[in-house]
């Protein structure tokens, strides 16, 4: 009897546990056309902070947009996604510096609204 108590209270106990589903939007699976992403070239400036302050390394930055670059293409084609890499025109110097512009504005605009979480006060994923 005491056998079938605890084996009882134990699977009541990892049920408990389990993780749920999660719950989706209805429309979150929603299947679209792959669209065409513009990537403009990233803006990196990577430093090394010394006693004396900090110094550019150019071969670090030249690594790290190299790497980003490639992380974001990886990460929209598996998104199946069609990625373009931005190449300023030479007769086009109006429309590149509008694009320069556009990009500046919206980069602005996601930093303005990135939250920024303190991990020993939160210890869910990331905010989006």
């Amino acid at each position: 009897m005491k056998f079938s108590w605890f084996t009882g209270l134990a699977a009541l106990g990892l049920g408990a546990c389990a993780t749920p589903a999660p719950i989706l939007a209805d429309n979150f699976a929603e299947t679209r056309d792959s669209v065409s992403v513009l990537v403009m070239e990233p803006d990196v400036e990577v430093k090394f902070i010394t006693t004396s302050g900090p110094e550019y390394r150019a071969d670090w930055t030249e690594a790290a947009e190299a790497n980003l670059m490639a992380s974001l293409k990886t990460q929209l084609e598996a998104g199946n996604e069609t990625v373009l890499a931005f190449q300023a025109g030479e007769g086009e110097a109006e429309a590149t510096e509008q694009l320069l512009l556009l990009n500046q504005a919206v980069t602005d605009a996601m930093m303005t609204h990135t939250v920024f979480v303190d991990p020993q006060t939160y210890a869910g994923p990331p905010a989006p």
